[in-house]
């Protein structure tokens, strides 16, 4: 019950759905010709890439302290917590561009 009261009265919802507006909006504006788009919805979120580097991307996010997925050879599986703050997105962004020139 503690926990349906937190994501129902609490304001955790909302959160999660503005973060996720704000993530999306993040990892859309990175301009990269390795991006081909970003997809999903709320803090579910896929980055799909022109080349097969989603495996080394991720690695490579991983090794930075950042938990993300790869599904296929081009798809990097985004999921955070629903407590994410902005400065936790703005970091993910910069990391993931760090990557990306690297490559």
């Amino acid at each position: 019950m503690e926990v349906l009261d937190e994501l129902l009265n609490n304001g955790l919802l909302d959160h999660a759905a503005q973060m996720g507006e704000y993530l999306k909006t993040s990892l859309s504006g990175i301009v990269s010709d390795k991006i081909a788009t970003v997809r999903g919805k709320g803090l579910m979120l896929g980055i799909v890439f022109t080349d097969d580097i989603a495996k080394e991307v991720g690695n490579r996010l991983r090794e930075a302290g950042f938990l993300v997925g790869v599904i296929g050879t081009k798809v990097l599986r985004i999921v955070p917590p629903l407590v994410l703050e902005k400065q936790d997105i703005d970091a993910f962004a910069e990391a993931l561009v760090g990557v990306l020139n690297a490559l």
